[in-house]
């Protein structure tokens, strides 16, 4: 019997920043570009995959309700706009966005969700 996956706080933190990163970009992201933009997070090429590990669980365990596909070391993001985990992911306490987000807007998300 295998042991679940349960990822650690970093993890998380990782996975968190590398859906932003989708969600910033409007596109697929491939591990060289999120190995790039991780170092000056502090993230190391160890890190990315790690996240991206944490995503592939989410979107096994969540299917068709986590909004992002992870493929061949790349992160996509199909229609986030909807999808709640967008939502809940932008006002998070980890999101770099939350502090520039319009609290009428947010709160408009808040009640999509």
């Amino acid at each position: 019997m295998t042991e679940p996956y349960t990822p650690t706080k970093r993890a998380n933190r990782v996975a968190d920043w590398i859906e932003t990163e989708c969600l910033l970009r409007g596109k697929a992201t491939g591990s060289d570009a999120l190995n790039e933009v991780g170092k000056a997070h502090g993230y190391h090429a160890s890190d990315v995959g790690l996240g991206l590990t944490t995503m592939s669980r989410r979107a096994a365990v969540l299917g068709d309700a986590y909004p992002f596909r992870i493929a061949n070391g790349a992160a996509a993001l199909p229609l986030a706009e909807e999808y709640p985990w967008v939502a809940l992911l932008l006002m998070s306490s980890e999101s770099p966005i939350r502090r520039t987000l319009n609290v009428g807007i947010a709160a408009a998300h808040l009640e999509r969700v």
